[in-house]
This record gives C-alpha cells, structure tokens and sequence, in this order.
C-alpha cells in the first residue's frame, strides 16, 4: 500500500512541474504550438486525421505514406476521432504526452527506491529536466516521445522484475512487450537486440540461457513482425520512408565514419570489459543499467551516421532515463554535508539551464521564425482557396494549421515513389505537373537583408508572397542570417488567389 501511495506522490509531482513549465511557456510564448511541436509532430497529427476521417493512410490526402511509427498512430487516430479541431486534438495530445512523461518518471523512482530505499537523487533530475522548457518539448513534442519514454522505463522495471525467472512462457510475454517498444519507435528494436545479448550472458547455463532468449526473441518477433510484412507488401520495403531517407543520406565521409566507429566499438568493448570483471558483483539492477547503456551507445551510434540528422534531441529519450539515475548514484556515494553540496550545485546549473531554455524559447531572435510560420499561415488561410493544392519543404505545421491538402516535397511523409523516382533523380519539378499542385512554398537562408533568395524551377512561377526576418536560433547562433518564406503560383493552378 505504501508503494502505491508514493508511486501516486511520484506521479503527481512530476505532472505538476511539467504542467507548470507547459502553463508558464504558453502564457509567455504567443507562438506556443509553433515552438512546442516541431515539424514532425504536425505530420503526425494530420496523418492521423486523414486516417480518422477515412481518407487512409495518408498526409496530403493523394499520397499513401508510411513515414511514422505505428504505436503512437494508433493513439493519435483515437484522439483525432475524439477531438476534431486544430487546438483541441494538440491540447489533447500534450495531455496525454504529459501523463504517459509522468508515469515513465514516477515508474523509474520506483524502480530506484526499490534498490536502494532513497529517492532524493532522482528527483533531482526530474527538477532539472521537468523546470527546461527545452527538455520538457523533447518528451512533450506531438510525436511519439512519451509513449516511447513510458515504454522504456515501464521495461527497464520489467527486466529487473523477471531477470532471475526461467519459464519460457515469462520470457516470451516480456519479448512480446518489447515488441510493442519496437512499435513505439523502431530504434527500440536496438535494445530488444542488447537484452538478448545479455540473456545469453546471464550466467553459465548456455542451454538455459539460449532457451530463454529464443522465448524473448519469439514474443518480440511475433509483435513487431506483421508490421514490418504490411510495409513490405504495401511500400516494397520492410522500413518507413522516413527511416529509408535518413539511410539514404549517411555519412559517406571515411574518417568521420572511422572515428565514429572506433568510438562506439571502444564503449562497448568498456561495457564488457566493465561486466565481466564484476560479474560476480554485479546486482540485477547494475546488469539492466549496463543493458540501458549499451543501448543509448548504439543510438547515438545510429544517428550520428546521418549527421543532418543527428541533433533531433527526442531521438536520445534512452540517454535521459540515465540522466535520472545518475545524480541519485553519486548521491548514494556521498557524505550527508557532501550531499547537500552536490545537491545545491545540481539545481544552481539546473537554474541556469533552465533560464537559458526560457531565452532560447522566448528570445525575438531565436523564435522569430515562428513568428514568420504564424504569418505565413494567416495569410494562407485569408488568400489561398480551401480546396487548393499546396507542396512545401516543411509542411507539417502549414497543413495542420491551415487545413489546406499540401505535399510534403522533401518526401519525408511522401509515398518512397515520389523520393525514389522523382526527388533524387531531379525530377521534382515533373512530379509538381503531374500531381498539379496549385501552390509552392519555399524557405531559404540569406546571409545578407537584401539578398534575393534562388528560385529555380523548369516551368515559370509567380511570387505572390515573400516575408523575411532576422534569425539567430540554436543551428544559427554563432553565424545568424536571415530567413525569408515565399509562395510561388505555377502555371498548372486551378484556384486562383483571393485578393
């Protein structure tokens, strides 16, 4: 009963401090959505209006994709049959993000309490992050963040439950549950991988321990495997479009390559040095944590292949259940006077990042090309025709906001036959003709105010609008430019401006 009630005390807290961070950023922040969400997280919504109103899967309303992980989908789809307008699906889907961040957080506490009877260390690192208005938006992002941050803490509290079982039947539900980690963002595949590793390393018993990770392996394929099938029979390729892409544009450069390499190798190969020369020692707890670890080495392993890619921050969700643990490991390891020191200087530095997530979030200069989105939209909805056709680089927030049909042109959540057979073969511009898009919208980077941006296209087009502001945001801060948005009319458009 105890446990329950702080399970509850835990849960409550972290819903308070990520309510109060999301209820002072939105009163300070007239540009809320636009900041809070980045454009990913509209893909997701509109796609999952399209598929509540029965238009199928799908984010311009003419092209199947599949360029999102399924679990969370399935979520948004019954939020968007609930909820129906702009505001109260993105209200509803922050409420859910907040709740199922929370309940991730309140379940790791428990799992830390339950080893080592003191909680203090973790909360710590819950002010930290939960007080950022920046680490709050990488969990509460309309994707799928914190299903997936739910997902993996309710896990690492499963593993430790059940690392000393041996029913096969056990083995097989835990791999079935990590199949659905899978579905909630496919990365988590990684770590299904690394707890067979683990299992198979468990102790000297390799037929039992072989056993039990065939068990593991089964629950994870029968989960994760029909949909992997569907997108192969559906798009010709087991993996979203959207992970194809990113494959599409890795490194190719060797020494980048060899040096990201080597340092992966070199923090696994500490990882196993570090569990076999404390095997013995190591408690259940220690082995999961290594599992975690090894884990999080992999991710960032993975990203950094893409380097433009690579600082989406919600990609590293594994690397933040760590940063929980480890304030309240050095604690552990403290006198009482050296704790309250430690302590003093965690939320000092928790402050000044804090305020620094406040700047960054609020200052004109970082945020003023949300202003510009804000703009871009109301001019759209005031002088574009409803039943127009729109294609755009980054769609996801005009087509949510403005609920025009808009092509997504980087191909992100475009079927793979519009990257594949069009985009990369330099064949955008005919792929616009045939669908008969009414209306382009672009963004270009400008080092100088009277730069004129590049407008290159093999059919002729007409400037409508063009808007441009000063920007200095975290990819820009220390080489600021100007960024100006501008709609072009082709020739092919069938809805003509409103005046």
């Amino acid at each position: 009963m105890q446990a329950k009630k702080q399970l509850s005390y835990d849960f409550i807290g972290a819903l308070l401090l990520c309510g109060f961070t999301l209820g002072l950023f939105a009163l300070l922040q007239r540009d809320f959505w636009l900041v809070l969400f980045p454009d990913d997280g509209f893909y997701y919504l509109r796609i999952a209006q399209n598929i509540a109103q029965g238009r199928g899967s799908t984010f311009d309303g003419i092209n199947p994709t599949n360029g999102y992980h399924p679990l969370w989908m399935i979520i948004l789809t019954i939020l968007a049959k609930l909820f129906q307008s702009p505001i109260s699906l993105a209200i509803a889907v922050v409420v859910v993000g907040v709740l199922l961040t929370a309940g991730g957080f309140a379940i790791l506490a428990k799992v830390f309490y339950s080893q080592f009877q003191h909680r203090w260390g973790l909360w710590l690192a819950g002010a930290v992050v939960f007080l950022n208005p920046v680490l709050v938006s990488v969990f509460i992002n309309g994707m799928e963040s914190s299903l997936y941050f739910f997902l993996l803490s309710l896990g690492f509290w499963l593993v430790l439950k059940n690392w000393g079982q041996e029913d096969f039947f056990r083995w097989f539900g835990l791999g079935a549950f990590f199949g659905l980690v899978f579905l909630s963002r496919l990365d988590g595949g990684l770590l299904a991988v690394w707890i067979v590793v683990f299992i198979l390393l468990r102790d000297k018993n390799w037929r039992k321990n072989l056993k039990l990770a065939i068990a593991f392996a089964l629950g994870g394929i029968l989960v994760g495997a029909p949909y992997l099938i569907y997108n192969q029979i559906a798009f010709g390729h087991p993996v979203p479009i959207s992970g194809r892409i990113k494959a599409y544009f890795r490194s190719r450069d060797i020494i980048y390559l060899s040096i990201l390499s080597l340092g992966f190798l070199a923090s696994l190969v500490g990882v196993f040095i570090y569990y076999y020369r404390c095997k013995e020692k190591l408690g259940i707890f220690s082995r999961v944590l290594l599992i975690y670890l090894a884990f999080s080495f992999s991710i960032i392993f993975y990203y950094f292949l893409s380097p433009t890619y690579a600082l989406s921050l919600w990609y590293y969700i594994p690397l933040l259940i760590l940063f929980f643990f480890l304030p309240a490991g050095i604690i552990l390891k403290l006198s009482t006077r050296s704790r309250v020191l430690f302590s003093s200087l965690v939320l000092v530095v928790g402050l000044v990042l804090a305020l620094g997530g406040y700047y960054l979030y609020l200052s004109s200069s970082a945020t003023s090309i949300f202003k510009l989105h804000r703009q871009t939209i109301d001019w759209i909805k005031r002088h574009i025709p409803k039943e127009s056709l729109l294609g755009a680089y980054s769609a996801g927030y005009i087509v949510y906001f403005t609920e025009r049909d808009t092509v997504n042109l980087d191909g992100l959540v475009n079927s793979p036959e519009y990257f594949f057979k069009y985009r990369i073969q330099g064949k955008r511009d005919e792929f616009i003709k045939e669908i008969g898009i009414d209306y382009i919208l672009m963004y270009q980077y400008l080092e100088k105010k009277e730069d004129k941006p590049r407008i290159i296209f093999n059919f002729p087009v007409k400037k409508i609008y063009q808007q441009k502001v000063f920007y200095r945001g975290p990819g820009t801060f220390f080489r600021p430019s100007w960024i100006v948005f501008f709609i072009l009319q082709t020739p092919f458009c069938d809805h003509l401006p409103v005046q």
